[in-house]
């Protein structure tokens, strides 16, 4: 703390800079969420659908399954890297955010997984 504040740093500033930091990667976590929360209905919604037409989806039903599977775990991680990040846990927030965001460019629609690793670049830069 003495080096800071002989280099012009207050801890107070560093408080402010971590606060900043939590804002804006929460704002943008939360700007992924709802590709996350779509994509995890759609499987439903295909099979809700196929069956009022009469389509037979049988054979294509472990993938939905398990696609569906893939995008609630996704969801669920995403959930979990922002509770980390409110706890201004920087570190687990980064880890999850990691996962989601891969597991976002499958499930969250592209554009959710973009959105959640933008926000690891944003951590990765920002909190040195």
């Amino acid at each position: 703390m003495e080096e800071n504040i002989k280099y012009g740093v207050s801890s107070w500033g560093i408080m402010l800079q971590a606060r900043t930091l939590v804002d804006e990667v929460y704002r943008t976590s939360t700007r992924a969420l709802p590709f996350y929360m779509l994509n995890s209905i759609i499987v439903p919604l295909v099979i809700l659908v196929a069956r009022r037409i009469y389509i037979d989806l049988y054979g294509l039903l472990p993938i939905l399954i398990l696609y569906e599977i893939i995008a609630l775990i996704s969801m669920v991680i995403l959930f979990m890297g922002r509770r980390a990040l409110l706890n201004f846990s920087l570190r687990a927030a980064y880890r999850a955010f990691i996962i989601a965001g891969v597991l976002g460019l499958i499930t969250g629609l592209f554009i959710g997984g973009v959105l959640v690793l933008r926000t690891t670049s944003s951590i990765k830069e920002k909190a040195r």
